[in-house]
C-alpha cells in the first residue's frame, strides 16, 4: 500500500516513496496511523524537521537527541545500508521513533543478529522518542515484530526516565520476562547548577578551594594564558588540527582511543561541531598557555543543560590540571545565566568526576531475545548458561590455585 508523499511527511513529488516500508499500526482505527521502517540514509534526512519538532516535546530532549546529530553518527560509524529506523505516523505527522540500525552482536565467537541504538561511546545516553504515552507501546510492538532478528539491544537507557519506565512495563506486560535482560549501564556523575556563584565558591571544602588556588597560580606563573571559546564553524576548522593534535598527546593516544581523521568519532566531531555550534548545542574551550592550546573540553547543552562527552589535554602539561581548570571555567559560566542548569560528567564514575558532581545518574541496558527458537536459545545462553560456565570456571581456577 503506497500513501501519497505529504501523509508519509515526504514531500510532494518526491520519488522514493517505495523505499518506506509501510503497514498500518495494530489497534489504529479511529486515525491514520502507520508505522514507516526507514532504511535509505536519503529518506532519514527528510525526516529531520518533523524529528526535532517531535524530541522536543519529549522527555529525552537533548543535543545527542537531535536529528542532526544522528546523521553525523550514522556517516561517522558508516552505517547507512543498515538503517531500521521505525517511525510512527498519525495523520502525516510523526509521532513516534525508534533509533535503531541492524547489528550483529558477538557472544563466545557466536555471531548473533539483531538490532541496537543508533549510538556509541561518544552518546551520552539513547532512548526511544515519542511525546505521548500511546505512541511509545505502538512503538515497541512494532520494533518488536521487525524481520529477521534475534537480539534487541538497547544500551544506556536512562533509568529514572518515564519512557524507559514505559518500556520495561511494556515487556513485562508482553510476557517476555524470561527472554529480557536488564543490567546496569553507565552511572554518570552530574550536578544542578542554582543560586550564587560565590555562594557555590565557598560551598566547597577548603583543601578543593586551595586546589583550584594553587593551579591558578601556577597558570599565572607560566607567563599568559587564557581560555579560549570556539564558537563558530570557521573558528573550529582552524581549532580541529590542534584537537587531535592535543588528543594525540593525551593519555589516549597511549591507549589508541585518541582522535584523528580517522576514526569514527573523529570523523563524529569533525561532521557534527559545525552544525553544533550553529545551533547552540556545542560548548567548546580549550586552555592556551602562553603560545600553546593545552587541552580542550567538549560539553553537548540543550538550554543551560550541559554533558561533557569528551575532555583531552597534553599531558606535558599536566602539572596545570588543565581539565579541572576549564570545568571550572565551564560551570562559572553556568552560574552566570542565572537559571537553574545541570553540570553533567557523563560516562562512569571515576574519582576526580564525583570530586565535581553530587548526583549519580543511573542508566541501564535492556536486551530482548526474539519469541523465536533461536532468540530463546540466544538468551538462555547469555541469562543462564554462560553464567553458570563462568561460576565453574572461576571455582576451578580457585581450586586449582588453592585460594
Amino acid at each position: 500500500m503506497q500513501r501519497r508523499p505529504e501523509l508519509c511527511g515526504l514531500p510532494a513529488g518526491h520519488s522514493t516513496v517505495s523505499r518506506w516500508k509501510l503497514r498500518p499500526v495494530t489497534g489504529a482505527v479511529h486515525t491514520l496511523q502507520h508505522c514507516r521502517i526507514v532504511n535509505s540514509f536519503d529518506d532519514f534526512l527528510i525526516l529531520r524537521q518533523q524529528w526535532n519538532e517531535l524530541v522536543v516535546k519529549t522527555g529525552v530532549d537533548h543535543a545527542f537527541m537531535k536529528h542532526e546529530w544522528f546523521a553525523e553518527w550514522i556517516k561517522a560509524f558508516g552505517v547507512r545500508r543498515t538503517l531500521a529506523v521505525v517511525t510512527i505516523w498519525s495523520e502525516g505527522q510523526l509521532t513516534a521513533i525508534a533509533p535503531l540500525y541492524r547489528k550483529d552482536f558477538h557472544m563466545r565467537g557466536l555471531k548473533v543478529s539483531g538490532f541496537g541504538f543508533l549510538s556509541s561511546n561518544i552518546s551520552p545516553r539513547c532512548n526511544f522518542i515519542a511525546a505521548e504515552a500511546s505512541a511509545l507501546d505502538q512503538l515497541f510492538e512494532e520494533t518488536l515484530n521487525l524481520p529477521d532478528w534475534n537480539m534487541l539491544v538497547t544500551d544506556n537507557m536512562e533509568a529514572e526516565e518515564t519512557t524507559t519506565r514505559q518500556y520495561l512495563e511494556f515487556l513485562d506486560a508482553e510476557s517476555r520476562r524470561n527472554n529480557v535482560e536488564v543490567v546496569d549501564g553507565r552511572q554518570s556523575p552530574y550536578m544542578m547548577v542554582k543560586g550564587d556563584w560565590e555562594d557555590y565558591w565557598q560551598s566547597l571544602s577548603s583543601s578543593r578551594r586551595y586546589y583550584f588556588n594553587r593551579h591558578q597560580k601556577k597558570l599565572e606563573k607560566a607567563g599568559s594564558h587564557e581560555v579560549i571559546h570556539i564558537t563558530d564553524a570557521a573558528q573550529f576548522q582552524k581549532f580541529l588540527p590542534t584537537m587531535y593534535e592535543i588528543s594525540q598527546k593525551s593519555w589516549k593516544g597511549d591507549v589508541g582511543t585518541h582522535l584523528d581523521t580517522d576514526s569514527s568519532e573523529g570523523k563524529m566531531y569533525a561532521g557534527f561541531t559545525p552544525v553544533g555550534l550553529e545551533n547552540d548545542w556545542v560548548t567548546l574551550s580549550a586552555l592556551r598557555i602562553e603560545d600553546r592550546i593545552v587541552g580542550f573540553d567538549y560539553f553537548l547543552k540543550c538550554g543551560n543543560r550541559h554533558s561533557l562527552i569528551r575532555t583531552d589535554y597534553d599531558t606535558e602539561f599536566k602539572r596545570f590540571s588543565p581539565g579541572n581548570m576549564l570545568k571550572l571555567h565551564t560551570l562559572q559560566n553556568i552560574f552566570k545565566e542565572n537559571v537553574v542548569g545541570e553540570f553533567d560528567l557523563g560516562g562512569d564514575p571515576a574519582p576526580y568526576k564525583q570530586d565535581w558532581c553530587d548526583r549519580i545518574r543511573k542508566h541501564i541496558t535492556v536486551t530482548v531475545g526474539n519469541t523465536g527458537l533461536k532468540g530463546q536459545a540466544v538468551m538462555f545462553a547469555r541469562k543462564t548458561l554462560m553464567p553458570a560456565i563462568r561460576k565453574f570456571t572461576e571455582s576451578s581456577t580457585q581450586e586449582t590455585t588453592g585460594k
